[in-house]
């Protein structure tokens, strides 16, 4: 059954029409998360926005043991988010499939023959790096180890 409904003016109608609800509609829950919008630069006090380092902070940062502390620890960061990165693509899992190697030494020291580093596995597709592992097995067979 359809109702029709008579408006006097256009504005009547408007009203009607954003503030309807329809009772046959679900509402929706996403769980979506909040959006922050950025801070309006224009509006904010002087003083605040981007801070330019001086040379003072630069020779701080080069030639202490804070800043040398700091660049290693970036290094060390950088090489775990690498290891993580090439364990996906190469694992002892992988390396069982491919060579037929189960145990974990042997494992280790087929790795160490292959010499394959995390920024190779990284920086190669996945099909390279696997034909990698089985021509270096090829070649450890033949060694004897």
């Amino acid at each position: 059954m359809v109702e029709i409904f008579p408006y006097q003016t256009f504005s009547e109608f408007k009203y009607a029409f954003l503030n309807f609800k329809d009772p046959d509609e679900p509402e929706l829950k996403m769980d979506l998360p909040e959006v922050v919008p950025e801070p309006d630069v224009e509006k904010m006090p002087p003083g605040f926005g981007v801070v330019i380092p001086g040379p003072i902070t630069f020779l701080y940062d080069r030639f202490s043991r804070r800043g040398k502390a700091l660049r290693n620890y970036q290094n060390v960061l950088r090489q775990e988010e690498l290891a993580i990165r090439a364990a996906l693509v190469v694992n002892p899992q992988v390396i069982e499939r491919l060579t037929g190697l189960k145990d974990r030494v042997e494992i280790n020291a087929f790795l160490i023959h292959c010499g394959i580093t995390d920024e190779y596995v990284v920086n190669t597709r996945e099909t390279e790096v696997y034909a990698r592992i089985i021509a270096c097995y090829e070649t450890y067979v033949a060694d004897g180890k």
